[in-house]
């Protein structure tokens, strides 16, 4: 049996804390640090006693873990003089936060997710300006100044050090799994505790080193925050009902190559298109996803999500169904261009600044078009093109994935699928990527391409 990675887990008795041990008890083995609370914990867990202001203690407690969750804040009751708080929240807030950076340095941890919060950016809220990390900081409290200093504590170390840190911005965290009460409106930022645990496993198991900020928001009723570029594709399609009939059809790259060309208009010097291609299952978008979250400036268009829709549309409206929707004339030559060149069109009108646009497509056929890729390199220029292919695993590892996504495995059904696609020819210039791997491995060799 695997050993577990060793979490460190300060505040481990608050909400966060209690909803991080809850979910995550099973993945990670657990330090946990209480103050005074010391509640019913597993037998294996390790504890810790201490006041995290306490810096001897707190080098002490990260001996030998594998990554750090640090949620332990300056807690009062409703009522305790607002000058007496704002003290408490510079020891345990300041010199607290501190202290674990500066243990994580000593004991060579890898990793530390910082619990901060919406109140870094609280005036822009107040303000109703919809907010991401990559704008100046605007404190509306003590404690949110308290936040806004460990996130630039954390970027130092990250930048003069090498660790791993992600500072994860929470707003409404009751730490239940369905939203418990009725927010007023626009103010429902609201957190799971399943997702919560979810977001710090990510950031634990993520390629090393990174620094990243991040709004921990599920749902938002009028939306303020956001990330620093989009986390998410424009619409959402059931990628399983896609592809009907691409197997037994016959490709017909030209119509798409000439509206891709068509659709390219230059950007901007330093931004950079991204175009992430490769058959189905083999982890596109999913990359792309990880990518969102590991660097910034980043948005991500995905053609399936964007456009899926509404082939499968077009097809219902001919009086094709969906098993066949791909597989046409028609659409080779009429629907197929404009699912493609759609979404180029909207990349292209936002390469700017130093933004990266991540593409992600299958591109079959086109990818093989020698002649296409240099002349959309040319069309949207002086941004730079890199063009990306994820080579699919071996067959029963793609048969696995594919039926994960509820996506058409049968036999002889998938061997056909495959071989269709197998014998699609691939641009010289395309990097190809290798996904007979766990995805972080995946994620990681995307990484080092684009670097």
């Amino acid at each position: 049996m695997a050993k577990h990675q060793k979490l460190f887990i300060t505040g481990a008795a608050g909400m966060v804390g209690s909803g991080l041990r809850r979910h995550l008890k099973d993945r990670y083995d657990f330090r946990l640090l209480f103050h005074r609370t010391i509640p019913e914990t597993e037998p294996d867990d390790e504890i810790v006693v201490s006041d995290v202001a306490n810096f001897e203690n707190m080098v002490e407690a990260c001996d030998g873990v594998d990554a750090i969750a640090h949620l332990g804040i300056a807690i009062t009751q409703r009522g305790y003089p607002r000058t007496r708080y704002n003290q408490m929240i510079m020891e345990t807030n300041i010199q607290g936060t501190y202290n674990i950076f500066e243990a994580a340095r000593i004991n060579k941890v890898p990793v530390v997710i910082f619990a901060s919060t919406n109140h870094v950016t609280g005036f822009y809220e107040r303000e109703n300006v919809y907010t991401t990390p990559d704008m100046p900081v605007r404190p509306d409290s003590i404690y949110g100044v308290s936040k806004a200093y460990g996130e630039a504590l954390g970027r130092h170390y990250h930048e003069q050090y090498g660790i791993s840190v992600y500072c994860i911005r929470i707003a409404n965290y009751p730490d239940t799994e369905e939203v418990n009460r009725d927010y007023p409106p626009g103010e429902n930022r609201w957190l799971s505790a399943r997702d919560s645990a979810e977001l710090t496993a990510c950031c634990i198991e993520a390629p090393r080193p990174q620094f990243g900020i991040f709004y921990g928001v599920q749902r938002q009723r009028a939306r303020r925050l956001g990330t620093a570029g989009s986390r998410r594709p424009f619409a959402v399609t059931d990628v399983a009902k896609l592809g009907g009939g691409y197997a037994d059809s016959t490709p017909d790259a030209k119509p798409t190559a000439e509206a891709l060309l068509a659709a390219a208009r230059p950007g901007a010097p330093s931004a950079r298109l991204v175009i992430i291609s490769g058959p189905p299952g083999v982890g596109k978008t999913a990359v792309a996803r990880a990518l969102l979250s590991l660097q910034p400036n980043t948005f991500l268009i995905d053609k399936d999500q964007t456009a899926g829709g509404f082939i499968l549309t077009a097809a219902t409206q001919r009086g094709d169904p969906p098993a066949s929707a791909y597989g046409t004339p028609h659409y080779w030559q009429k629907l197929r261009p404009l699912e493609y060149a759609g979404p180029l069109t909207t990349a292209c009108s936002n390469l700017v600044g130093t933004r990266q646009i991540l593409l992600v497509g299958g591109f079959g056929p086109e990818l093989g078009e020698n002649d296409l890729w240099p002349s959309l390199g040319k069309k949207i220029a002086p941004t730079t093109l890199r063009v990306l292919h994820l080579d699919p695993p071996p067959l029963e590892t793609w048969r696995a994935r594919m039926a994960g996504r509820g996506s058409r495995c049968d036999s002889p059904y998938f061997e056909n699928l495959a071989q269709a696609l197998g014998a699609l020819p691939i641009w010289s210039g395309a990097t190809c990527i290798d996904t007979d791997a766990p995805l972080y491995s995946v994620v990681q060799r995307t990484i080092n391409t684009l670097s």
